[in-house]
């Protein structure tokens, strides 16, 4: 996050459209307030162990469950809450360890060659014109038994799509909250949109579940065989 968050953020918007004509603010995140955000288990998640970010896919790649593996190579980061960010900084971040309540609210910059003006960005990453936002929480890059992912965007009318800016574009933030998403292509969210992964809650009150992966063949393998190795012994016995 690169902005000064000090103020109340239903005031920035009416303040940056004025500061920044040569640049779109996005607005993004869940809403103000507490809500259950869980993993695939129910427990609740932490900015210590994972990233949660906003951004878009490079070159034209569309994530779907048969690619999980290329998703993070992809992956282009426009802005990211942190464990370094608080409601006091430059965002509304609250993601307690061990809590399922929790919120996150973050806000930055397109700027005219369509990069980000965010610090979590690379700084030479494009977004748009046209390509999908999504928003990536994760807990490991790579896809396997022990990661938690979600990616969630919108797709329908007001799709999150990065505009191309040009200068003279309507100054009015972009808003990109958690209850415009109508797709889930991992995870869940808003209790009721699914998408690809394993889980073991069964819960519709929450508004992200991540969602975690099929053990790989050779750990389910070794489960197998430790299973009928086990079932002998006793016969045995």
């Amino acid at each position: 996050m690169t902005m000064n968050r000090s103020l109340p953020f239903y005031i920035l918007p009416l303040l940056t459209s004025v500061a920044y004509g040569q640049q779109l603010q996005i607005d993004w995140g869940t809403s103000a307030v507490n809500q259950k955000i869980i993993t695939s288990d129910g427990f609740g998640i932490s900015l210590n162990e994972f990233s949660i970010e906003l951004g878009g896919f490079a070159d034209g790649f569309i994530p779907t469950e048969s690619n999980v593996d290329d998703w993070v190579a992809n992956w282009q980061v426009f802005d990211a809450v942190t464990s370094g960010d608080s409601d006091s900084s430059d965002n509304f971040a609250s993601l307690g360890i061990g809590s399922t309540q929790a919120r996150f609210v973050g806000s930055d910059l397109l700027e005219s060659g369509q990069t980000s003006a965010s610090a979590d960005s690379n700084g030479t990453d494009t977004f748009g014109p046209a390509q999908q936002a999504y928003v990536f929480i994760r807990n490991v890059d790579t896809p396997g038994p022990d990661a938690e992912w979600s990616l969630y965007t919108r797709t329908s009318d007001d799709a999150w799509v990065y505009p191309t800016v040009t200068g003279g574009q309507p100054a009015t933030p972009l808003s990109w909250y958690l209850s415009q998403a109508d797709t889930a292509v991992w995870g869940s969210v808003n209790g009721t949109i699914d998408g690809g992964g394993l889980h073991s809650d069964s819960s519709v009150d929450f508004v992200i579940r991540t969602h975690t992966f099929v053990p790989e063949p050779g750990s389910a393998l070794l489960v197998l065989l430790a299973s009928g190795c086990l079932a002998m012994r006793r016969r045995r016995i």
